[in-house]
């Protein structure tokens, strides 16, 4: 297991929370991207954040962000420790971490950050896939 993936394990059950950063307390799928840089030391990327988002962000404005903070995978392979990037309803608007049997996410759905395998549901909705450079 990778450092992203074993940081993004820590948050499995925090409860979901629209625009949380909290571990245990709240978080929500960007929070959780944002938890993992923290734990790296990428206080420079963290101080990007923002948490003045809708709950269906605006149409591209995840990936814009994303494209900022990260280095997109131009083809699409999925390795331990990236960021994925998915549509909802037509819209890139969740994100989830590969981990070593699958995703962690904060599923609004679920009501928590789970971790579950990525299956064909999620491939579907792929939109992108991101690492977060210059990790050891």
């Amino acid at each position: 297991m990778n450092k992203i993936s074993e940081y993004a394990k820590e948050l499995i059950d925090t409860p979901f929370h629209h625009q949380g950063r909290l571990k245990n307390v709240g978080i929500d799928c960007f929070g959780v991207l944002i938890y993992v840089l923290n734990k790296l030391g990428k206080h420079e990327l963290v101080k990007l954040d923002e948490i003045d988002y809708e709950r269906t962000p605006k149409k591209n404005s995840l990936p814009r962000k994303l494209d900022i903070m990260l280095k997109r995978k131009p083809d699409n392979t999925i390795e331990e420790g990236n960021v994925l990037c998915f549509t909802i309803k037509k819209n890139p608007q969740h994100l989830a971490i590969v981990t070593d049997i699958g995703m962690v996410h904060a599923y609004q759905t679920r009501g928590k950050v789970v971790e579950h395998s990525l299956g064909n549901r999620w491939l579907k909705r792929l939109y992108a896939v991101y690492e977060i450079e210059d990790v050891s």
